[in-house]
């Protein structure tokens, strides 16, 4: 006869034993402010008007508040046509924005080239307000539309260039 062989084959249990931890919950919160878009629009351009140069220099400024021009120095003012700079800034009402300007100073350049003039001293009037900087903080009213005005002071050069002269003036109004 043959041999029989037995296989015996042993079961090893194991047993895992999960520690219980202390957990704390808590809930949080979350939010969000939605406002409107932001948006300026300019309405009238800073236009100094026509203006004769004399032999020494002058400036010629636009008062933000009142629009009035006056000049100091070599320069004589002709006629009508100049206007202080209008705009309109509308956005969520009862916000606060900060003006600013990147540069006090802006150049203005003469169409076909040979002559630059420099604006600078601008100054804001806001909803009809005094004079202030550019710079600072202001509040949309209720109403959601903050008007306001530019002036500034044009520095004319003895015997400056004749002909049309125009530059960029940068405000920049973000929400706080």
């Amino acid at each position: 006869m043959g041999t029989k062989s037995t296989l015996c084959v042993a079961a090893l249990g194991m047993v895992a034993f999960a520690s219980t931890a202390e957990a704390a919950n808590q809930p949080g919160t979350a939010s969000a402010r939605i406002r409107d878009p932001l948006t300026i629009i300019n309405l009238t351009p800073l236009h100094f008007g026509n203006i004769i140069r004399g032999t020494t220099a002058g400036r010629v400024i636009i008062n933000a508040r009142t629009g009035v021009r006056t000049t100091t120095g070599g320069v004589t003012l002709l006629g009508l046509g100049f206007t202080r700079a209008t705009f309109t800034t509308t956005g969520t009402p009862n916000t606060v924005l900060t003006f600013s300007i990147p540069s006090g100073n802006v150049t203005l350049t003469r169409s076909g080239g040979g002559g630059t003039m420099l604006l600078n001293t601008m100054r804001l009037s806001i909803n009809g307000g005094a004079q202030v900087g550019i710079n600072g903080n202001r509040t949309i009213p209720a109403s959601g539309s903050l008007p306001f005005a530019l002036g500034g002071r044009l520095n004319v050069g003895a015997n400056q260039a004749p002909g049309a002269y125009t530059g960029t003036v940068n405000i920049t109004v973000n929400y706080q």
